[in-house]
This record gives structure tokens, C-alpha cells and sequence, in this order.
């Protein structure tokens, strides 16, 4: 695959980047999922996988940027309908992630001083309260951001590692006792949705993350929810298997979506860590079955958006996940080739600096199959410490 879109966004969002000076235009300018702070964070990754500290002081001043721009009026969503949308606290759409992404660059600098303002910044701001709770525009997405601090700080951590995890297990009980009064998948009269960014996929999945990386156990309820949800799966004759986007549904084709965020592509992540955090071989099952219908996707060139949220670059991280858990090569190829067909294709506009939606997400994508042992969904799977 051509490293030229890698090349074009380190130059065109590089030190002398208009943008970098004046800040992004368009809403939405300071996010995670599609402002300055996506942009730090793409910076960070490829800074670290190519240990480059000329990389990482770019991330640190665009992180700088969507930090100084916050109290914009484009910085976050705004307007009735977003904010019925997206929670207050959201870790893709609001001040957690700056402050987030910030303190996995300063561990990553070694700059223990603005670790530990960062990390105390990144608690302060996850306690404003909303009632949204799904994984991408809701209060689950606060697990993630505190396990990849934990993740990125390693065994001695220059923050108050302890309070980072009270305001972990917090959440995570808020989050459960949500759950606990929720009905059984298969008796709810209400549409339930399934997937990674709005469903119970994301919602179980943001528990096991936190566990993996705090050390601590799974609500005593885990197991039951995660077989709810393993037995809304439709199995073929190949076994390959897929989750309606919504339950009650029906089960046809038109129900069943690819990418990562309602798709089957979440899945992967999610059965996947199950499996690692159990050792249950039902869940490897359950995790080769929806690797195989990604790929079988891949293989019959099925068309689908380019972006990570919903389309190539986020199957592609699913199967470099798969080929990660068990090295099966034919996973890794396939990653590869959805790369590629992502690549070949340039977003306009605003779109470029758009981590979950244009081609920094590509160009990240691009960076971490060089190494595909490295290559781990944005702000989503597990961390590496800080060397």
C-alpha cells in the first residue's frame, strides 16, 4: 500500500499547518472523534510506533490547540439535537477526551508534571453528569479513556493512580446499575440496539476493558448479558455470524451491518477480549464467527464506507485484532487489503482532520500495519505503556 496518505497528512497537519496555528475550522473543532484532539492523538501513535519525538511534539501541540479552543463555540457539539445526542461527558465528543489524549502524550514524553495535571483534569471533567450511557456519545466511553491511562502509565504511574480507579469502578457501577434494571434481551418490547458505538456490544465491551486493565472483577451479571447478546447471533452454513443492528428484529440481510460501530465488525473486538479476559472457548467461537463474515465481506468486494466508525478502516482493525488473537494470516490479509481500498480514496475538506470519519484515520491505519502487532483501534482496544 502506498504510504502517500501517511506522508500528505504528517506534512499537511505538520508544524507549519494553518490549521495547527488557527485552529480547525467547522464544528466539532476540539473533539476526539473529529477535531484537534483526533488529530493529536494520530501524531501520538505514529510518533510512538516510530519513536519519534519530533511526531510527538507535534501531538502535543495540537492537543494544546483543542485544549486552548475548548471554550469555543465550534469546540464541542452544540444546538438541541446534539446535545440530546451526544452526553456531556462523552469521551469522543467532549472535554474528557482533550484531557484524555492529553496525558497519553505527556506519558508518552515522559513529562510527569502535565501526566498528572492531565490525568486530575481528565477525572474533574468526567464528573459532570448526563443521563447518556452508550459507548460512543455516552458516560461507558469514560472506562475506555481511564483504562488507556492506566494502560499508557504503566506499573508506576507519576499520577494518583488510585483515584483514577475509584473514578473507574464509580462509573462502572453507575453503569451497571442501568444495566441491572434493564429486561433480558430477548423479553424486551423495546428495540434494543446491538452494536459496539450504541448498544449492549459497547456497553459490555467498556466493562471488560475497564476489568483488563484495572485489575478488577466483572459485575457478577456479565456472563449472563454477554450470552443474551451471543444468542442474538444468526449462524450460516459456513458459521460465520452476524448481529442485527437492532433486536426485536428480523433476521435478514437488510438488518445486519459491517462496520464497527452497529456492525459485526464491533463484534470482533468485543468476543475477542471475552475470550482473552475467560479463556471460554464459546467466545473464541464467537469472535472466529464474526471474523468470517467480515472477511467473507472482504473477499466478495463487498462495498462499504471508507472511514473507521462505519466502514474499512474500522473491519480492517477488527481482523488486524483477530489475526492478533490467534495469527491467522488470512485475517491480517484481508486487514491489508481493506487498507488499501481505503487509501485510494482522498476525504475533502474539514473531513481530512477527521480521525473516525476521513483520512487520518486511513493514514493511522496505514502507519500501524507496518507492524500489525501494534495496530489497535483508536482509543478503543488496549494501550502500551509508556517506555
Amino acid at each position: 500500500m502506498p504510504a502517500s496518505l501517511l506522508a500528505a497528512c504528517i506534512r499537511d497537519y505538520g508544524a507549519s499547518s494553518p490549521e495547527l496555528a488557527r485552529g480547525l475550522r467547522g464544528s466539532r473543532a476540539s473533539t476526539l472523534a473529529s477535531g484537534a484532539t483526533g488529530v493529536a492523538y494520530f501524531f501520538y501513535r505514529v510518533g510512538r510506533a516510530d519513536r519519534d519525538p519530533a511526531l510527538l511534539e507535534l501531538a502535543a501541540a495540537w492537543v494544546d490547540r483543542a485544549r486552548r479552543d475548548a471554550r469555543r463555540a465550534n469546540a464541542f457539539p452544540t444546538g438541541k439535537r446534539a446535545t440530546a445526542v451526544v452526553g456531556a461527558s462523552a469521551l469522543y465528543h467532549r472535554l474528557p477526551g482533550v484531557h484524555c489524549v492529553e496525558a497519553l502524550i505527556a506519558l508518552a514524553r515522559a513529562d510527569k508534571a502535565s501526566a498528572r495535571a492531565a490525568v486530575d483534569a481528565f477525572v474533574g471533567a468526567s464528573r459532570v453528569r448526563d443521563a447518556h450511557k452508550d459507548l460512543f456519545t455516552g458516560r461507558a466511553s469514560l472506562l475506555l479513556g481511564a483504562a488507556a491511562i492506566l494502560d499508557a502509565g504503566g506499573k508506576r504511574p507519576p499520577f494518583d493512580r488510585a483515584a483514577l480507579v475509584a473514578m473507574g469502578n464509580a462509573e462502572r457501577a453507575r453503569l451497571w446499575r442501568a444495566i441491572d434494571r434493564r429486561p433480558r434481551i430477548a423479553v424486551s418490547k423495546v428495540p434494543q440496539t446491538l452494536g459496539i458505538a450504541h448498544g449492549w456490544a459497547g456497553l459490555l465491551y467498556a466493562t471488560l476493558r475497564w476489568s483488563e486493565s484495572s485489575g478488577s472483577s466483572l459485575p457478577p451479571a456479565t456472563g449472563d448479558r454477554l450470552i443474551e447478546l451471543a444468542e442474538r447471533g444468526i449462524v450460516d452454513d459456513a458459521n460465520r455470524i452476524r448481529w442485527p443492528a437492532w433486536a426485536p428484529a428480523v433476521t435478514d440481510d437488510r438488518m445486519s451491518m459491517a462496520g464497527w460501530c452497529n456492525g459485526v465488525a464491533g463484534h470482533v473486538f468485543l468476543w475477542t477480549l471475552a475470550h482473552t479476559l475467560t479463556g471460554d472457548a464459546d467466545y473464541l467461537m464467537l469472535a472466529h464467527g464474526a471474523a468470517r463474515t467480515v472477511d467473507a465481506l472482504v473477499r466478495a468486494n463487498a462495498r462499504t464506507i471508507r472511514d473507521l466508525c462505519c466502514g474499512d478502516v474500522g473491519m480492517a482493525y477488527a481482523l488486524a485484532c483477530a489475526h492478533r488473537h490467534d495469527g491467522e494470516r488470512a485475517w491480517l490479509a484481508s486487514a491489508r487489503r481493506l487498507a488499501a481500498r481505503a487509501g485510494s480514496i482522498r476525504a475533502v475538506g474539514s473531513l481530512r482532520a477527521n480521525l473516525f470519519k476521513g483520512d487520518i484515520g486511513v493514514a493511522l491505519l496505514q502507519a500501524e500495519l507496518r507492524q500489525p502487532e501494534s495496530a489497535r483501534m483508536p482509543m478503543f482496544e488496549r494501550e502500551t505503556a509508556a517506555r
